[in-house]
């Protein structure tokens, strides 16, 4: 695990975001996979994630997390990762009126 911290990357660091979401049936597997994307973001709703990689190996990692997590799911289970932009997090909101998918302070990856 590799801890970035703004005070010593700033807000420059090369960073992927992206929102993890999924429709898992059995508690079991649902359990491990919201635990694994845990490692790598934070989760927003119950079945709803926002993770982020960082470096020239973002891409690398992230296909190596869609491997481990994918001999969870069933054949009826669903997982999606959808790419956020820089662009698409300045512009992305909760209702409440705050950005989302915000990692300027500590990201663990």
């Amino acid at each position: 695990m590799i801890l970035y911290h703004s005070k010593f990357f700033g807000h420059g660091v090369n960073m992927k975001k992206y929102i993890a979401c999924f429709d898992i049936s059995d508690d079991k597997s649902r359990a491990a996979v919201a635990k694994t994307l845990l490692n790598h973001g934070r989760r927003v709703q119950h079945s709803v994630f926002e993770v982020a990689f960082t470096g020239v190996q973002a891409k690398l990692r992230l296909e190596e997390l869609m491997e481990e997590l994918h001999s969870w799911l069933d054949e009826d289970d669903d997982l999606r990762f959808y790419h956020l932009c820089e662009n698409c997090c300045q512009k992305s909101v909760r209702a409440s009126g705050d950005q989302i998918a915000q990692f300027s302070d500590v990201l663990i990856t």
